[in-house]
């Protein structure tokens, strides 16, 4: 599920730059605004040598994932989408998929996270239920329309010899809420699932606080079937209104391509936190995720 709370400024020019921190990058806009972003590999994945500096602490990975789905769990409890009783007892919102999956952190000045997107990439054979998006309310309701439009982005996918991916667990905390922090991890997202070879996928959005209509600004699309856009959706599990977008990570949004390429730019010096000392110029696999 992405959530993102609060209004985006998209004006503020961003200038980056690299960070000898844990952090990998550090953007500044012409508001003084200061954050950091980490990257988090996945478990066990083996990070192309070329993406940029790997740090394997276990128990730093480990730390900040937690500390990520922590503050999903207050965002989310918070805004009403998930039942507190289904955290954990220290309050995380964990998914089984977070573990094969990249996250993308902002960290504010005092190291706390503020903010998170994830990327999870499939295994090439992957298939609809596979996915999360297989679980949401409009696959239960609409399921032949629903299967039908993401086995056909699967198999454009496979004709294009590009990944599948999902997009997902998105959330801001109030600090970075009215600010480009939104806009920011959505790039540097593109840009990372670009250097790791392309994608093509899907996200579950929210309709409320924007957050799928952000997502449409940066270039996705609702998912079609026969020819015609499916609808947003109202998901009792979640108490809202969603959207299922598709994505094609080569193809952003060309308003965005100047700020893209900032973030592009930067990819090989990023510091990569994993969780194990694994790395290989081999382009990577990953195991099917739960």
């Amino acid at each position: 599920m992405l959530n993102q709370q609060g209004d985006l400024k998209t004006n503020p020019a961003i200038s980056v730059v690299t960070s000898s921190c844990v952090g990998v990058t550090r953007s500044e806009s012409c508001e003084s605004e200061r954050r950091e972003f980490v990257l988090l590999a996945p478990l066990g994945t083996e990070v192309p040598s070329e993406l940029g500096r790997l740090t394997a602490d276990r128990a730093s990975h480990s730390k900040l994932l937690a500390d990520v789905q922590r503050l999903r769990g207050r965002i989310y409890s918070e805004d009403g989408a998930i039942d507190p009783k289904t955290l954990t007892i220290d309050g995380r919102h964990v998914q089984a998929v977070d573990n094969q999956s990249w996250h993308i952190v902002a960290l504010g000045a005092d190291g706390t996270v503020q903010g998170c997107i994830r990327y999870s990439p499939y295994d090439k054979n992957v298939r609809f239920e596979h996915l999360g998006a297989a679980a949401s309310a409009l696959s239960q309701s609409a399921n032949h329309q629903v299967r039908h439009a993401i086995e056909n982005e699967i198999a454009i996918a496979r004709e294009k010899q590009v990944g599948f991916a999902e997009v997902g667990g998105w959330a801001l905390g109030p600090a970075l809420r009215s600010s480009t922090a939104a806009l920011d991890m959505l790039l540097l997202a593109f840009a990372l699932i670009e250097r790791l070879g392309g994608s093509l996928g899907v996200s579950t959005a929210t309709v409320r606080h924007g957050s799928a209509s952000i997502l449409q600004r940066m270039g996705l699309r609702p998912l079609e079937f026969e020819g015609s856009e499916l609808p947003a959706y109202y998901d009792p599990q979640y108490k809202c209104e969603m959207q299922i977008l598709r994505f094609d990570s080569s193809a952003p949004n060309p308003k965005y391509s100047n700020r893209l390429r900032n973030f592009e730019a930067q990819l090989s010096n990023l510091r990569v936190l994993c969780a194990s000392n694994v790395e290989s110029a081999i382009p990577m696999t990953y195991a099917m995720a739960a």
